[in-house]
């Protein structure tokens, strides 16, 4: 953690790929940042989107997990579906607004999205949650700044503070230019806010 002097806040620097109290990564990246493209792989294989992708082609993780093993089981790959699905505004309580945001900044189809928040609805199994959430994820155009672009969904959709990124040559923080104007009430005095970075 590191404290702003000026300030006196604390704040947390992340390295790229990795939002906060994560322990996997949200976007493909390198350590400085640039993108990681495997032509073996899915370009979303290893990061958060593992549980959809895996669920699509059928591979529901394991109930329990044996003694020792790693091995991720269903309520984690159920809960990273959960937190995919507020990601992109498809959630059972996430509004119209955030999905169009979404669209906009993901570069993804607003009918798909629209569509996946009906299907998912409805309610359905680990398989086809999966599969649902897997057709945005393949939809995702991956350019350099998907990391980014992603970032700033979860920041609308209430899942982490607002990024600012830190630039390694100028050494301050600035946000994304993905930042979309939002309002906001006035800040509560009696708490204080938190403030999460990402390093660029």
């Amino acid at each position: 953690m590191l404290v702003c002097k000026e300030h006196n806040i604390g704040f947390t620097l992340y390295p790229p790929g990795y939002y906060p109290y994560s322990r996997h990564i949200l976007a493909p990246v390198s350590p400085d940042g640039s993108l990681l493209i495997e032509k073996e792989r899915h370009i979303f294989s290893g990061t958060l989107f593992d549980a959809p992708l895996e669920a699509a082609k059928g591979n529901i993780w394991h109930q329990e997990s044996t003694e020792n093993s790693l091995t991720p089981r269903l309520a984690t790959q159920n809960r990273h579906l959960e937190r995919i699905a507020s990601l992109f505004g498809i959630g059972k309580d996430c509004e119209p607004g955030q999905r169009e945001e979404v669209s906009q900044i993901l570069m993804v189809p607003g009918q798909l999205l629209y569509d996946s928040t009906v299907l998912l609805k409805n309610g359905c199994g680990t398989g086809n949650r999966g599969t649902i959430i897997s057709r945005i994820v393949d939809q995702i155009p991956v350019y350099m700044s998907i990391f980014e672009r992603l970032v700033e969904v979860g920041a609308a959709a209430g899942l982490w503070p607002t990024p600012l990124l830190c630039s390694s040559r100028h050494l301050t923080l600035n946000q994304t230019p993905f930042h979309p104007v939002r309002t906001r009430g006035s800040p509560d005095k009696n708490r204080g806010e938190c403030c999460h970075n990402f390093v660029q």
